[in-house]
């Protein structure tokens, strides 16, 4: 049987004071900058190798990137990496604390865009770098599954059941700051379940350049949280992480030196933490430290997971005329009787719970945000009998009321036909 072999590099990639934060339409009418750093923003990437298969799994602190940047980031980590281009899978975190990876307006000329595009090539550059250096690592590994599973979000969708109306918006109420409606009884579905991977270094040997070497790497932990990462709101000009950030901090300081965590974001566009909008540094982490401490107590009963191979599948789903996207990309990496899916765009929640009720790997991770790409894909229900602000997104963006379930149906066959 194959063995498992795995490096890991991280960079901050905090943006200076010129660029504006990303996140909210609100933030495109206010002028540009921001007023600090709360906490840095970081690109982190994990190497997986087994036998003449290489992996790349690219996390970063970025709100959205389009399909242009994700693309040449992508292409440039396989081109210097001389792996495929499918092999390298790259995702934000979602961040709206996090700052613009292009211009609102699109002018190529303007002095906002310049300040833009040179700090994505900035950006571009690290993350050849941490993959390079990722690369080199090879430490001989062990993977563990667990799940936390924990009510820390709520569905911001609440559906006016006694509505009477010919105007779809009239029977959604869309509640983004939970706090300040009280009175509301959520009705939507959330997905509870934080599926962890872990894995452990357990070899001793030094077959790595020991100057690339991360220090005292023992262990990578891989959490995907079907969250809305929107804590400090849209009020907030401070650069910031939001939860995922502190959740990190919370794993790596609770397992101690040799620990490394990567935030995968689960499917969650109609999903908020129930601290969302609270503009406040300690909301983020108290949910950060809830998630962090929840995953490490679910990790004292992790299972070990067999392993026997590494493979890839992408597929790449066809839009319509009139889609102002090109593609949505799924794509799938088996990790033994382990997989992590990604998929573009911000996807229902409605997704990974379906994907991981049907997949038949022993744990599955669901990625949105992924590869490049951005807008909503609601459920077929919620385009036709609902209307809110993530269906009028879409709406805008062109997709149509099937293609969750031709996104779910996609990485589902592709998942079973990798077993």
């Amino acid at each position: 049987m194959s063995e498992l072999y795995f490096g890991y590099s991280d960079c901050i990639i905090t943006p200076h004071a010129n660029i504006g934060l990303a996140g909210y339409e609100k933030r495109n009418n206010h002028g540009f900058g921001n007023s600090g750093v709360m906490d840095d923003l970081y690109a982190r990437a994990l190497s997986l190798k087994s036998e003449n298969d290489e992996l790349i799994l690219i996390t970063l602190d970025l709100c959205l990137i389009n399909e242009n940047t994700g693309d040449e980031i992508r292409s440039r980590v396989a081109q210097k990496l001389k792996i495929p281009v499918e092999n390298v899978m790259l995702c934000v975190s979602h961040t709206h604390s996090g700052p613009r990876t292009w211009s609102p307006n699109d002018d190529t000329g303007s002095e906002t865009t310049q300040i833009i595009n040179s700090y994505m090539d900035d950006v571009t550059n690290k993350i050849v770098s941490i993959c390079s250096q990722a690369s080199s690592i090879s430490f001989k590994g062990q993977i563990y599954t667990a799940t936390f599973s924990a009510s820390l979000g709520y569905n911001r969708r609440y559906v006016v059941e006694d509505k009477d109306s010919n105007d779809n918006d009239d029977k959604v109420k869309m509640l983004f700051n939970l706090w300040k409606n009280p009175e509301h009884n959520t009705n939507g579905i959330i997905d509870t379940d934080i599926p962890v991977l872990l894995i452990e270094r357990i070899d001793e040997k030094k077959l790595y350049d020991s100057y690339f070497g991360q220090a005292g790497l023992d262990r990578i932990v891989l959490f995907n949280v079907p969250i809305h990462p929107v804590v400090m709101g849209e009020d907030s000009r401070y650069v910031s992480a939001d939860y995922p950030g502190a959740a990190r901090r919370c794993i790596e300081n609770t397992l101690g030196y040799g620990t490394k965590a990567m935030f995968l974001l689960g499917a969650c566009g109609n999903v908020n933490p129930l601290l969302a909008c609270q503009y406040n540094p300690k909301a983020i982490e108290v949910l950060g430290n809830a998630i962090g401490y929840g995953i490490c107590a679910a990790l004292s009963r992790r299972k070990k997971a067999e392993f026997d191979k590494l493979k890839i599948v992408v597929e790449n789903i066809k839009l319509n005329d009139e889609a102002k996207a090109s593609r949505i990309v799924t794509q799938i990496f088996k990790i033994g009787n382990t997989a992590i899916t990604a998929v573009s765009c911000e996807c229902f929640t409605e997704l990974g719970i379906n994907i991981r009720k049907k997949s038949n790997f022993q744990q599955t991770l669901v990625a949105s945000n992924s590869n490049g790409g951005y807008g909503y894909i609601p459920t077929r229900e919620a385009l036709i009998n609902q209307g809110g602000y993530e269906v009028n997104s879409a709406k805008r963006m062109g997709y149509d009321e099937d293609l969750l379930k031709r996104v779910e149906d996609t990485v589902v066959k592709n998942l079973n036909q990798l077993e």
